[in-house]
């Protein structure tokens, strides 16, 4: 029985010695390593030396003596060697591989910082490119939307309304009286009146979306209201504008005209047109008013004499 655990014991370290020394003489870690293999062929000249020793003494009560004793030690001498020459050869690659696995790990942080280094260079590109877009959307003076940016959203607004139906109104601003501001007290003083101004159309459209269309003129663009609610809005805006500003004593106050669409208007144009219109109707009725297109629209002649005698307005 021990006889044969002893052959069992043989011939599966020799087979397990074999197999490993194959694979490892394949790949190990994308190398072949040659430590394994030393050391599974000294494991199998081991294996195979008791195995044949144990063989001999069973079946031919072998007792080692002379050249086949001589041999066997050898063979037993040679195993040990390359065990342990395999497993030197071990404890190199191993450390060589420690090495790489460190020199990659290095290599990983380096690219690591490096690509947090790209992000955070491509945040602040973004940031700058975010700020670059406001800034171009945005008055200097009054921080209000400016001259560009209403022309893009008021057809979008349009557009909107065109392709989904309901309605939108425009309202159109002018001070009365600006240039004067600015000739009796310096351009100063009309930027104050400017910053002012434009602090009340916020306060007062804080849910529209309101813009510097130049000059002393400014725009609001109102979402899902027709002529006569413009009209409320803008006559509040009008209130808050003259109770609250106020140029070295002298009372400020603006001229608006309102427009919707579709019902006052067919095209984005022809809306913006009829709002500025509009508003130069209220100038010429005696300004710090608000007047609609579709109250002025149906009295051409009188718009007409307006228009030559004041040289406000220009009627296509």
């Amino acid at each position: 029985m021990l006889e044969t655990l002893t052959f069992a014991f043989d011939f599966v370290l020799i087979l397990a010695s074999a197999i490993t020394a194959v694979i490892a003489s394949r790949v190990l870690g994308g190398h072949s390593s040659k430590g394994i293999v030393l050391a599974c062929a000294g494991l199998i000249t081991l294996g195979f030396v008791h195995l044949s020793e144990t063989l001999l003494d069973v079946q031919f009560d072998f007792v080692g003596s002379g050249s086949p004793e001589m041999l066997h030690r050898g063979l037993i001498f040679g195993g040990f060697m390359l065990l342990g020459v395999g497993l030197t050869r071990i404890g190199s690659e191993l450390r060589r591989e420690i090495n790489a696995l460190q020199e990659s790990n290095s290599a990983l942080s380096i690219a690591h910082e490096d690509l947090q280094g790209t992000n955070e260079e491509l945040r602040l590109r973004n940031s700058q490119l975010i700020d670059a877009r406001v800034t171009a959307a945005t008055d200097g003076l009054t921080g209000l939307q400016n001259h560009r940016s209403f022309h893009i959203d008021v057809r979008d607004a349009y557009d909107h309304v065109r392709d989904n139906g309901g309605t939108m109104a425009l309202v159109m601003m002018d001070l009365d009286g600006f240039k004067s501001i600015n000739d009796a007290h310096g351009h100063l003083m009309g930027d104050e009146v400017l910053r002012n101004v434009a602090a009340v159309i916020q306060l007062v459209c804080k849910d529209q979306k309101a813009y510097r269309y130049g000059g002393d003129e400014f725009a609001v663009i109102i979402a899902d209201v027709g002529e006569q609610a413009a009209q409320v809005i803008a006559e509040r805006l009008r209130t808050a504008v003259v109770s609250s500003i106020v140029a070295n004593s002298q009372q400020v106050t603006v001229s608006i005209g309102v427009c919707d669409s579709p019902d006052s208007a067919n095209t984005v144009e022809e809306l913006i047109y009829r709002a500025d219109t509009a508003m130069y109707w209220a100038k010429s009725l005696g300004k710090n008013r608000v007047a609609r297109w579709s109250e002025i629209s149906g009295d051409r002649e009188r718009l007409v004499a307006a228009a030559r005698s004041s040289q406000l307005i220009r009627v296509a």
